[in-house]
C-alpha cells in the first residue's frame, strides 16, 4: 500500500509567497529545494550542495533552501561555506509549512542515494512543481523522466545540477511538467 496525501494543503498554498517574502526572495528569482532531514548521509545532501555550486555558475541568482534537521546539519552548513555558496543558501530547519514552501519553489530536489517512496516527491506534484529525482526507490515510479520531472543517477552532482539548470532555463518546460 502506497503512502497517502492530503491534497487540500496544496491547493490552499500554491499563491502563497510567504516563504519568498521570509527570505527576501522576490518572484522571479529561481527558488530550488531540498526538504530531508539531516541525519542520514543517504539524503544526499552533499550532491545537492554540489549541484548548487554548478547551477549558479549558469544561473547566477538560483536560491536553495533546506528543509530539515539533524546532527549532519552542521557539516553541511560548514560545506556551504567551503564550497562559497553561503549568501545563496539557506538552512530552514524543522517547519511545519512544508506545502507553503513547496509551493515557493520552482524546482523541488529528492537528492537520496537509496529512498523508499518519497513523501516530498508527492508533496512536489501535489503543489505542481517539477521534480528533480535521483533514480532510487519509488521515485521511478512516481516521475516520468522527461514528462513530470527528470531522474538523474544518485550520488552525481553534475547530472542532478544539469536538470535543474534546464528546468530553471526553460520554465514553460517547468511548468507543463
Amino acid at each position: 500500500i502506497y503512502n497517502g496525501l492530503d491534497l487540500s494543503e496544496y491547493q490552499q498554498t500554491l499563491k502563497n509567497k510567504s516563504l519568498r517574502e521570509e527570505l527576501g526572495v522576490v518572484n522571479g528569482v529561481p527558488l530550488v529545494g531540498l526538504v530531508a532531514n539531516f541525519n542520514f548521509e543517504i539524503k544526499g545532501h552533499i550532491y545537492f550542495l554540489g549541484a548548487a555550486k554548478k547551477i549558479l555558475e549558469k544561473v547566477p541568482d538560483a536560491k536553495f533552501v533546506l528543509v530539515g534537521e539533524g546532527p549532519l546539519r552542521p557539516r553541511y552548513e560548514e560545506v556551504v561555506r567551503e564550497l562559497n555558496i553561503k549568501k545563496d543558501v539557506y538552512f530552514l530547519g524543522i517547519r511545519t509549512d512544508v506545502p507553503t514552501i513547496i509551493s515557493n519553489l520552482d524546482v523541488s530536489v529528492l537528492s537520496s542515494t537509496n529512498e523508499g517512496f518519497s513523501n516530498v516527491i508527492m508533496e512536489s506534484m501535489a503543489a505542481g512543481k517539477p521534480v528533480v529525482a535521483t533514480k532510487v526507490g519509488g521515485s521511478k515510479e512516481m516521475v516520468s523522466d522527461g514528462i513530470t520531472g527528470y531522474l538523474v543517477p544518485p550520488a552525481d552532482s553534475q547530472a542532478m545540477g544539469g536538470a535543474i539548470i534546464s528546468l530553471l532555463q526553460n520554465p514553460d518546460k517547468a511548468i507543463a511538467m
